[in-house]
């Protein structure tokens, strides 16, 4: 304490010097360079846990570094002792001292990169996680919309450096008049109230923690490690679904790459937010960022705009600044700090969130926090969005329909800036409030406010190229226009867009995040609707330096006007003009956000020897302990530790055990280095956190004794690499080996620090290596396997190296063991009489060397057990040999029959019980030798088998076929043969083989046959041939009748006939004749007549045959007709009839009566002829010829005339001509009647009178002349 309390007024000094001396020489800019990279290492480096610095000579190569012109290294070194200079830093430096975050700096290498680029995850519950908390359970990435908008294709893996924000947590006032928002009546630029918060909360608070854990896109339970107490969080964090009272309070968490340099090939974008993630835009390059003529782009990704469905307008309203979406005298209010509304608009399609999302409704003109107010009835217009500045207010509805007219408004609100302090805070990043929707009554759809701008964060080391950051604020814009004009949405406001770039950078860049347009009405002139209100522009903060060309724009979006644009403003507003600030990060940015190029890892390796003697013999083991501590700000990603034993040594194995949040492969590591020089890994170490190895080297080969030492270093990937080195791989500069790469590549940042291990400066890592004891085999086998009785081969070990001697140790009964003490062996022999294992073992050996022991199992093996062969003897010449066996046997061991000491066959496998080896033929004696199948061990079995042959007796002669023919009666045939005295005949069935018959005969009443063999047998020994005897019983063929044909003959010709049979046999002929039979005989009509032959033989064979005789009819009968006849007039004589016969007799007699005469047809009265004809059909069916004869019949009698009476008549008086009837007097068909032809005068007398005749004539219908009257 007074060691301090001295060196404080010093330090003092020192320090005002160093100020005055730096503006002196390098100016007020410089210092601030040097001081904030000063401070910041410093603060880097502290150890949590005691608050000491851990690296001095980091903090003298930084000030040596920063600056060159004011002090160096030795320089402290003289002034002060290294405990005063740990005085300095801990009593000035530390009250500068705020943690630092860090990731794995790199990570994402030096990639080409396009579209999005980050991964969102959404809160999985609702949850308020506190400071100081490190995990939080994450929900599913969102899938990719059908808009292409991806929510992120990569997992959260350990050492991803995070992003943590709050995105909605700001309150409200929520009472339906101007006191909405903030609760103050004179709210808003123009001071009439009805927009802002009470509390903007935590919105916009952010900060980055590493992940400590893996989590997949499904989501899961994240663990990390931050900047506040614990290594927990710094700031705190809510989410929480909407409440009658609250809006919907929203943090997000967002995967940060990490590249080592960066250059864009295509756009980069962001999804816009879709109520719980999205619409930030962050990366973090360690090198060089190269915008390569590509854009950032956050335009209207941010809060969403209000969206206002179609409805019925009625009079202006200009008090309602807060309702429910399904009032529809007011519109929907945009999206922002304070919630999320019912109806919105993202940018691509219109959203229902379902429910209000706000306190007391999510419509009406209040401008909740940062968010657009919707514009009432009469087609009032919507409220810009705020942020860096004010959005701007909605212009006035339609004025033709009454209501609060001019100078009162219904339009939108416009929506607050995110901060109430002069400026922005720097710890808050806050994306564009949404425009509030305008009112439509007559679009056919909904209007929309402009979408917010988004959050861009870039944290590099350098800048170059030509690009554009854009987080503009959406335009608002109004329903499809359908007969009549309507209101239009505000403009959404600018997000907001930090650079933190490290160091001096040559780019030219456009950065905007500008307000939107409030959208124009259309088709109104002099008619005019309500335009949008401008959207408030954005907040742009930037620390680039350097030869840069920056053009910043945060200007305000301008307000809509009627006609499309060609109109007034109708009382809509502009926006204001948002915040850009220049800042030093070193003094203005909180350290736990500032990522920068000096978030670098700072790797110590350290070895220990777990061993400090080891034996010196090969494949003798032993370990070291290698510790990797990470004691910069950012994590070392991909560490591996490369390892260099000596001469001799290889890798064997190695395990890694890692301690405050440092992770890797688990169980055994692989080698992907050499033998000699492996190299393991693959580790994540965090600042703070290490990674102890165990690793274990193998003799291989010769080595001399004495003391060897190791080195180690640790490889990771460099945070600054580029395309053109992906893998590039650094170590520190201390203690480096094989020309391993010590310095960045890229980003200005110079050697890397930490240091490596040498062993050649320490004996911490010293092993000695010490003579060992030697045995070896030097003859023979260690273990041998012998059958009982047998000597096992001569076995021979010889020691050496520090071992004096040796003991033998369980020597199976029957060895011995003879030692040779100048030549150091020791011999084993004998013949063992049971099995047992021995050892031999050195002696007198020099700690920490152990006895090497060698020796074996001697394993002795018993025989098989014996049995007698069984079987053998005599068989007859050509047959099938003897049985040979064996009485018993046991299973596993095989039995070789031997004839005359030669193996016969395959060996037989021992089943328990006796076995056969099968019928033997050769002549001789077979033995059996008996083999364990496992063991080898054999023994011959008792006793034998002889086998000899016996000649064999002539086959039998002069063999008896008989054949005889069926008689169909039984008959016995029986085989005969002659065979030598003193023989017999032994018959068979088959040449060979088959079954024996006796008594040798055919027996049988039908044909058949059979063969039998005999064969001669003296009654040891049968002939080898067969002789054979066929017995026949000849079936007879069966008869056939000759050929007949069919015959036709005449009525009463029918007769039997003879027809002849035969069997056409040579052999067994049957021949001869039979009579026919007749079936009925037909009548004298004919017909046919089946005559059959039947003949039956001695075999009761039966044979037919049949034929048809077509028996002719009779003759047909005929008839004689009557002589002609002449008849008067109606005396035709009665139908007649007529008999008729064949002129037969007897059967073939034919005679009958005809059918009645028919006539022609009958004259009339003037006569003529009739043809009277008879027909007839016979008892057969069949028409006899007709006959017929002539009948004349004459005329009719001729009819006569009367002539009326005389008449007397004047002069000139005589009467007309006239006509009178005429009649023969008869009836029916021989009547004659009709009229006279007109009458005939004679000559007329003169006047003098006369008589005058006069004459009727008539000709009758015969023709014939009447007589005239």
């Amino acid at each position: 304490m007074i060691e301090i309390l001295l060196i404080l007024p010093i330090i003092k000094v020192i320090i005002c010097s160093i100020n005055s001396t730096y503006k002196f020489i390098i100016g007020i800019k410089s210092l601030h360079f040097f001081v904030s990279n000063f401070f910041l290492t410093a603060s880097a480096s502290i150890n949590r846990k005691n608050g000491l610095l851990t690296n001095l000579n980091y903090y003298l190569f930084m000030i040596k570094n920063f600056t060159p012109n004011l002090l160096s290294t030795s320089y402290y070194y003289n002034l002060f002792s290294k405990k005063i200079v740990f005085l300095f830093f801990a009593i000035f430096v530390s009250p500068f001292l705020f943690s630092q975050v860090c990731g794995t700096p790199g990570a994402d290498g030096p990639i080409l990169i396009s579209s999005s680029i980050n991964t969102y995850f959404p809160i999985a519950t609702n949850i308020s996680l506190a400071a100081g908390q490190n995990s939080v359970n994450l929900g599913a990435v969102p899938p990719t919309d059908s808009y292409g908008n991806s929510f992120g294709t990569l997992q959260i893996n350990s050492g991803d450096l995070l992003l943590i924000i709050q995105m909605q947590d700001a309150s409200i006032n929520a009472t339906d008049n101007n006191r909405y928002g903030s609760g103050e009546l004179n709210s808003g630029p123009d001071l009439l109230g009805g927009t802002g918060f009470t509390s903007i909360g935590n919105t916009g608070l952010y900060e980055y923690v590493v992940a400590s854990n893996n989590v997949p896109l499904t989501g899961g339970n994240l663990t990390f490690v931050g900047t506040g107490a614990g290594n927990g969080l710094l700031n705190s964090y809510v989410n929480a679904a909407a409440t009658t009272t609250s809006g919907k309070k929203t943090f997000q968490i967002v995967r940060v790459p990490q590249y080592s340099n960066l250059t864009l090939t295509a756009n980069v974008t962001t999804p816009p937010f879709n109520g719980v993630c999205g619409g930030v835009i962050a990366f973090n390059v360690s090198g060089t960022f190269n915008f390569n003529g590509f854009t950032i782009d956050g335009n209207a990704r941010g809060f969403r705009g209000g969206y206002s469905p179609q409805a019925g307008s009625g009079s202006n309203n200009g008090s309602a600044y807060v309702g429910l979406s399904s009032n529809t005298v007011i519109s929907g209010k945009g999206e922002g700090i304070a919630g999320t509304p019912r109806f919105m608009w993202d940018g691509f399609n219109q959203v229902d969130n379902i429910i209000e999302g706000m306190p007391n409704g999510s419509a009406g003109r209040g401008a909740p926090a940062n968010a657009g107010g919707g514009g009432n009835d009469h087609n009032a217009g919507g409220g810009g969005g705020g942020n860096g500045g004010n959005g701007g207010l909605g212009g006035r509805g339609w004025q033709g329909n009454g209501g609060d007219i001019n100078p009162l408004t219904g339009g939108g609100r416009p929506g607050f800036k995110s901060f109430l302090t002069a400026t922005p805070d720097m710890n808050r990043l806050i994306m564009g409030g949404g425009g509030g929707a305008g009112d439509a009554n007559n679009a056919t759809s909904g209007v929309k406010g402009g979408v917010g701008g988004a959050i861009v964060i870039i944290n590099a080391g350098t800048i170059q190229g030509n690009g554009s950051i854009f987080a503009n604020g959406g335009n608002g814009a109004p329903g499809t226009y359908a007969n009549a004009p309507d209101g239009a949405g505000g403009g959404g406001a600018g997000g907001s867009v930090f650079l933190n770039i490290s160091n001096s950078s040559t780019a030219t860049i456009i950065i905007q995040a500008r307000g939107g347009n409030g959208g124009n009405t259309e088709n109104d002139n002099n008619n005019s609707h309500g335009p949008g209100g401008g959207g408030g522009g954005g907040i742009v903060r930037h620390n680039l330096v350097g030869a840069v060309t920056i053009s910043a724009n945060v200007s305000k979006g301008v307000s809509g006007r009627t006609n499309a644009g060609a109109g007034i403003t109708h009382g809509a507003i502009d926006g204001e003009d948002g915040y850009l600030s220049y800042y030093v990060a070193a003094t203005d940015l909180p350290p736990n956000l500032n990522l920068n190029n000096l978030c670098l890892p700072n790797l110590e390796t350290k070895v220990t020897s777990l061993f400090s003697t080891v034996c010196n013999q090969v494949n003798g083991t032993f370990s070291y302990a290698v510790e990797i501590k990470n004691t910069g700000s950012g994590n070392a990603g991909n560490v591996q530790l490369d390892f260099k034993f000596p001469v001799g040594i290889e890798y064997d194995t190695a395990t890694s055990i890692y301690s405050l949040g440092a992770a890797g492969p688990a169980g055994a590591l692989i080698n992907t280095g050499t033998a000699n020089n492996p190299i393991v890994g693959g580790y994540n170490i965090p600042k703070d956190g290490y990674v102890t190895i165990t690793i274990t080297g193998r003799i291989v080969g010769a080595i001399s004794n004495g003391t060897y030492s190791v080195d180690a270093q640790a490889l990771y990937l460099d945070p600054t690499r580029t395309a053109s080195g992906p893998t590039r791989r650094i170590t520190p500069l201390v203690n480096a080996f094989n020309s391993a790469n010590t310095s960045y590549q890229t980003g200005g940042s110079g050697n890397v620090l930490g240091f490596n291990f040498s062993g050649a400066a320490t004996n911490v890592d010293d092993v000695s290596f010490i003579l060992a004891p030697t045995l070896v085999l030097s003859n023979g086998n260690q273990s041998q396997t012998v059958c009982t009785g047998t000597a096992i081969s001569s076995t021979v070990y010889t020691w050496g190296g520090s071992a004096t001697d040796v003991t033998v140790a369980s020597l199976p009964t029957g060895l011995t063991a003879t030692k040779n003490a100048a030549a150091k062996t020791v011999t084993i022999t004998g013949i063992p009489s049971a099995t047992g294992t021995y050892s031999v073992n050195t002696i007198g050996q020099t700690a920490p060397c152990t006895a090497i022991s060698l020796g074996g199992t001697i394993t002795v093996n018993p025989l098989p057990s014996i049995y007698s062969v069984t079987g053998g003897g005599a068989y007859c010449s050509g047959g099938g040999g003897v049985a040979v066996g064996l009485a018993n046997s046991q299973s596993g061991i095989n039995y070789q029959l031997q004839i005359g000491g030669v193996n016969d066959g395959a060996a037989v496998a021992g089943t328990g019980s006796a076995i056969s080896f099968g019928n033997k033929t050769a002549v001789g004696i077979y033995t059996v030798v008996a083999t364990n199948a496992t063991t080898g061990c054999n023994t011959s079995m008792t006793g034998s088998g002889v086998v000899s042959i016996n000649s064999l007796p002539a086959a039998p002669t002069a063999p008896m076929n008989v054949t005889v023919c069926e008689t169909g009666s039984s008959q016995t045939l029986t085989a005969t043969a002659t065979v030598p005295s003193g023989s017999s005949i032994v018959w068979y069935d088959a040449a060979i083989g088959g079954n024996v018959v006796n008594p040798p005969t055919l027996v049988s009443t039908t044909a058949a046959t059979r063969t039998l063999y005999g064969q001669t047998s003296n009654g040891t020994c049968s002939s080898s041939n067969r002789t054979a005897v066929t017995l026949t019983i000849l079936a007879a063929p069966g008869t056939q009748f000759a050929t007949t044909s069919d015959i036709t003959v005449a009525c009463g010709a029918l007769t039997t006939s003879t027809l002849s049979y035969s069997n056409n046999s040579t052999t067994c002929p049957i021949s001869g004749s039979v009579t026919s039979t007749l079936s009925a005989i037909p009548s004298t009509c004919g017909g046919p007549v089946t005559e059959s032959w039947t003949f039956t033989d001695q075999l009761g064979r039966t044979i037919s045959k049949t034929r048809t005789i077509t028996v002719s009819p009779a003759a047909l009968p005929t008839m004689t007709a009557p002589a002609d006849i002449t008849v008067a007039c109606g005396a035709l004589p009665a139908p007649s009839t007529l008999s008729f016969s064949n002129g037969l007799t007897g059967g073939c007699e034919i005679s009958g009566t005809s059918n009645a005469s028919t006539f022609s047809t009958t004259p009339n009265s003037c006569g003529g002829t009739v043809t009277e004809t008879w027909t007839a059909t016979d008892t057969c069916g069949r028409a006899l010829a007709s006959v017929s004869r002539t009948i004349t019949v004459s005329p009719a009698a001729l009819s006569t005339m009367t002539a009326p009476a005389d008449i007397t008549v004047a002069c000139g008086a005589l009467p007309a001509p006239s006509t009178i009837s005429y009649s023969n007097g008869l009836t029916g068909g021989c009547e004659i009647s009709g009229t006279s032809n007109a009458s005939t005068f004679s000559t007329t007398p003169n006047s003098c009178g006369g008589t005058v005749t006069e004459t009727w004539t008539a000709t009758d219908t015969c023709g014939r002349a009447l007589a005239s009257v």
